[in-house]
């Protein structure tokens, strides 16, 4: 009897699976059960602070998400990270107050309590809503979420409506604020040149790989043609300003009974800086009007008794920072003391932190970086290395400095270095007698050996999907008869490619994008190798003798291209050192080792799999 056929007749093994499969499913509904019950009748209640902790005229900080998922995405932090973090803003002391409070402070000269803490949700997303609800109760903050009006109107179901806004209001851990009517891009141009006109959110993400910043906010210009010349007059400009606030005001006061006190617009640090004036004057007029506080400008978060209602600043953390990362940003701006994470202290205890923050969870290790300055630790025990294969993950963004010190010695005078920095690789090394000198560099985009596309192909591409959008979009007939003509007359079209001589297109790196490097280094008496990604780099590049033996350190550093961060996060990864075998039968000694074993790995596997279905289950129902 074949295989299959006994598998067929293995009654055994079918009910094992089918109780597998029974338990899944069982965990997956009670623990969405437990999600939609107590986001639907709020178990807990906000209890107020103590009135003697309002003792301080510091001012507060306020810290503002852009959303929240079960996964990290492009805008949204994960509901774990954002736990993390709101956690050690518990720990370091932060207490959160509500918009009144601000009001107190500004009005009437009230305290707020020493380390207070004014939190908010941007976009009025449903997820934002459902993950951050049990932190809050568990923590016993308040947030504000902000909403667009227009997405009550057109019903989008990945938006809060009002029902849910205001049992949200009613569990006493939630207030009310607005981000207006309506986000949307004005004044739209591609990197070719090509004018988009008029964008919504959705449609603005199907072209975004072909923007480069030349666009601007409903609210924040004049509406412009394709020569960038105003179609409207200063009277036009501002009706249309004031209709859009007015809708936002009619829909909020048919919604709820009243208007948010509380606004941020879109974009931050429009107004009061380089928008136009009579801009500025429209908007400042309409906002002065509708709201009694705005937080217009953004990247700081510290708000003092000094600083105007209508011009306060928030802190805007990226999906992508790490809980150091935050705390160093509010460490920057208060100079308070913060409660930094180091997460698994035995594999902290290993290494010396001589500067920035270091976490150490699961398999990563995590340096921190003080703003404008380079973070660096050391293995402990390190100060004899000499020949040996190291292999890491480097996992921090793109744009910044991640950086690998081989045979350091004390002084950090002499050593040999590894840099990974805005997608290059080098090599440097320096003796005491010598100042830094770069033996190899090359570009990773390089070595990664895509197929390269021309500049006149990507705008032939850009220009066929921007077409395809006016189709969807445009509500004339002869520009949808015009766009499908432009669509046939592109598909027929031939762009140069780089074979024929025209110039590569080469992607603008941006500072949230994330990097993972798998990297091999193997150094050898005064000789160095290195592969990325599997591929080599560098062989045999030679070396001062007199960099013989040393510590093993590491360095995180911001890049000088992300104007906005000085702060950077260094990931590292599945770290492992060998020391290089002696004679070839032998195997060389591990010296070093971060990766996950045993029971660890088998669980890490367990849990990543079932995000997977249940990020699947979503996303697919």
């Amino acid at each position: 009897m074949s295989k299959d056929v006994n598998d067929g007749f293995d009654y055994p093994k079918k009910n094992r699976r089918k109780i597998k499969r029974t338990i899944f499913q069982i965990v997956f509904l009670v623990l969405f059960t437990a999600i939609a019950i107590n986001a639907a009748f709020y178990l807990s209640h906000y209890q107020p602070l103590d009135s003697l902790l309002y003792n301080s005229n510091d001012g507060f900080v306020a810290i503002s998400y852009l959303g929240v998922d079960r996964t990290q995405k492009a805008t949204l932090i994960d509901n774990d990270m954002l736990s993390e973090q709101l956690s050690a803003l518990k720990a370091s002391g932060f207490e959160t107050i509500s918009q009144q409070d601000i009001l107190n402070y500004y009005h009437k000269g009230t305290p707020l309590p020493k380390k207070a803490l004014y939190l908010c949700f941007e976009d009025g997303r449903k997820d934002s809503g459902m993950f951050a609800q049990p932190i809050l109760e568990k923590l016993n903050y308040k947030a504000t979420m902000f909403t667009y009006a227009n997405k009550f109107a057109i019903g989008d179901l990945k938006f809060l409506m009002p029902k849910d806004l205001m049992k949200m209001e009613k569990s006493s851990f939630w207030e009310l604020g607005s981000n207006g009517y309506r986000f949307e891009y004005i004044n739209v141009f591609d990197r070719f040149g090509n004018f988009l006109n008029i964008l919504n959110q959705d449609q603005f993400h199907l072209v975004a790989k072909y923007m480069q910043d030349d666009y601007n906010h409903y609210l924040m210009d004049f509406i412009r043609d394709k020569n960038r010349i105003p179609t409207e007059n200063r009277t036009q400009m501002e009706q249309r300003i004031s209709w859009d606030y007015e809708q936002m005001r009619t829909i909020y006061t048919q919604q709820f009974g009243k208007i948010p006190q509380v606004y941020m617009l879109m974009h931050a640090d429009g107004l009061y800086g380089n928008a136009n004036r009579l801009i500025t004057d429209a908007n400042d007029r309409e906002i002065k009007k509708t709201f009694q506080l705005h937080f217009n400008r953004e990247g700081k978060s510290l708000n003092t008794a000094g600083d105007d209602l209508y011009n306060l600043t928030r802190l805007q953390p990226q999906p992508y920072w790490y809980t150091n990362h935050l705390l160093m940003r509010l460490w920057e701006d208060t100079g308070g003391q913060m409660a930094f994470q180091h997460g698994d202290e035995t594999r902290a205890k290993q290494w010396e932190v001589l500067n920035g923050q270091a976490e150490f969870v699961n398999s990563k290790m995590i340096l921190t970086s003080p703003p404008a300055q380079p973070g660096y630790l050391y293995l402990k025990g390190s100060e004899e290395f000499q020949d040996f294969k190291l292999s890491a993950s480097l996992e921090g963004n793109v744009v910044g400095e991640q950086s690998i010190y081989l045979r350091c010695n004390a002084d950090r005078n002499a050593f040999l270095r590894v840099v990974l920095k805005d997608n290059e690789l080098s090599v440097e090394q320096k003796t005491p007698n010598t100042g830094v000198q770069t033996l190899f560099t090359c570009n990773l985009r390089e070595l990664d050996a895509q197929p390269a596309q021309s500049i006149p192909q990507v705008a032939l591409e850009a220009g066929l999907t921007e077409a395809q959008l006016k189709i969807k979009t445009s509500e004339s007939t002869a520009e949808k008869k015009q766009a499908q003509e432009a669509i046939v007359h592109k598909k027929n079209a031939a762009a140069p490619t780089v074979e024929d001589g025209a110039e590569e297109f080469v992607p603008s790196l941006n500072a949230g994008q994330l990097g993972k490097r798998a990297v091999v280094i193997e150094i050898k008496s005064n000789t160095l190798a290195i592969l990325v990604d599997g591929k080599t780099a560098v062989q045999g590049l030679e070396f001062d003798q007199s960099i013989k033996k040393g510590s093993l350190g590491f360095e995180a550093c911001a890049s000088e291209r992300n104007t906005k961060d000085r702060v950077y996060d260094a990931v590292f990864e599945n770290l492992f050192v060998q020391a290089l075998p002696k004679a070839p039968d032998e195997e060389g000694e591990m010296l070093f080792d971060s990766r996950l074993k045993g029971f660890e790995k088998a669980w890490a596997m367990v849990t990543n799999h079932y995000d997977q279905v249940v990020d699947w289950f979503i996303e697919t129902f």
